[in-house]
């Protein structure tokens, strides 16, 4: 932010100024327009040397009213609502004041049509309360007294709250300071700083790129059950693409089962899910969605996911019953049920992994050249404790130099 003058100089009576730090929305089409803007106005307060920023917080998905140009009465009407990426950004400046009075509203007369009368459009400068006597007011200059057709006024209070309509040519007369210039930018950007944004269809070709995210899983499970997954984007029956269409028209009956899954996928710890499955988490738990595969294949994904943790889980159960068994060089013979087996080749051939647990549920690894030929070996195995090892959370006892008998 520019660093302005010290309130404590001699001059600072003229541009002495509040701040103000408000908070705004403008859907993302919009923004190019916006930015130019706000370059110029504050080209207008550089001038000046007042302080003021623009920042960009983020962006955003939300649902905001649709305007669409009237061809016969002109000016914009609403027509629904459409689902819309919004950018949220910062303009601080601070309340001009003018010597002992603040602008507080700027008056272009006679603008508006209300009902086949003409009526003036108002812009509020700083939060001020306006008066609803504004629209309706006649274009008077109450410094210069004279009566003529103004396009601007400007109604200025001072701290004791009395107001003054004055022209814009009358500003610099009635306060010694010419600043008219950054009065009239205050209404050129009135109708784009706005907390509510909105969209202007101007061209008729508003297509949705959002949908309700429930409404569209619920499709996806529809989809799947009546053609299956299909992830050919050239195909008909794409699952991504077929029920987003279904989603942008109509409700679907399937949205407490996606719900579900959307509960599913929200209740769970990330910890617990894979890199996938937190795609799908991060893809189902928006409100709204665009066209997503990873979105489709949650229905598929779903019971997978349901399956996966509860072996996880029962896993769990068995490392943790599983402890380390003797000293490391102690021979051990204890009475063992075979569990699997795995083997690989190395440089001298064929290597195999047997496991085995006891009658507690402790595991042992047996390591060596020798295969059980695909036997289930069951009774006595004795060896020598080689080391303690944890593999995947659980602990086993590594043997060598075994026989089982």
């Amino acid at each position: 932010m520019n660093p302005g003058r010290d309130p404590k100089s001699p001059d600072a009576g003229h541009d002495l100024l509040e701040r103000v730090l408000l908070m705004y929305k403008v859907v993302k089409s919009d923004f190019e327009a916006l930015s130019k803007k706000v370059n110029a106005i504050g080209k207008k307060l550089d001038k000046h040397g007042l302080k003021w920023s623009f920042e960009v917080i983020g962006e955003s998905v939300e649902q905001v009213d649709v305007y669409r140009i009237d061809a016969v009465n002109g000016g914009h009407y609403k027509d629904g609502k459409a689902v819309v990426d919004v950018v949220e950004y910062t303009f601080e400046m601070e309340t001009l004041k003018i010597g002992d009075w603040q602008p507080i509203a700027a008056i272009d007369h006679k603008v508006l049509i209300e009902q086949g009368a003409a009526q003036n459009m108002v812009h509020a400068i700083a939060d001020a309360e306006l008066s609803v006597n504004w629209w309706t007011a006649d274009s008077n200059c109450e410094h210069c007294n004279r009566v003529r057709s103004r396009n601007k006024t400007v109604i200025l209070r001072n701290e004791h709250g009395e107001t003054k309509q004055v022209g814009t040519t009358c500003i610099k007369d009635f306060t010694g300071i010419d600043a008219g210039d950054i009065i009239a930018l205050y209404a050129s950007v009135d109708d784009i700083f706005e907390t509510e944004p909105k969209y202007y269809d101007r061209d008729g070709g508003y297509s949705p790129v959002y949908v309700n995210t429930v409404n569209y899983l619920a499709f996806c499970i529809k989809r799947i059950r009546a053609h299956g997954y299909c992830k050919d984007y050239t195909s008909p029956n794409c699952t991504k693409h077929a029920a987003f269409i279904d989603a942008m028209n109509r409700e679907s009956v399937l949205k407490a089962e996606a719900q579900e899954i959307i509960s599913y996928y929200s209740g769970i710890d990330s910890e617990k899910l894979n890199g996938f499955e937190n795609n799908v988490k991060s893809a189902i738990t928006a409100e709204y969605s665009k066209i997503n595969g990873i979105l489709a294949y949650a229905p598929l994904l779903y019971p997978q996911t349901i399956e996966r943790i509860k072996q996880a889980e029962a896993q769990e159960l068995v490392n943790a019953v599983s402890q380390w068994q003797g000293e490391v060089g102690e021979k051990l013979a204890v009475e063992v049920e075979y569990v699997r087996s795995f083997s690989y080749e190395g440089y001298y051939g064929y290597s195999y992994i047997h496991l085995f647990k006891d009658s507690e549920g402790n595991v042992y690894k047996w390591g060596t050249g020798k295969s059980l030929n695909g036997d289930k070996v069951d009774g006595t195995i004795k060896g020598t404790v080689k080391s303690h090892d944890e593999y995947n959370g659980q602990r086993q006892t590594v043997l060598t130099r075994c026989a089982i008998s």
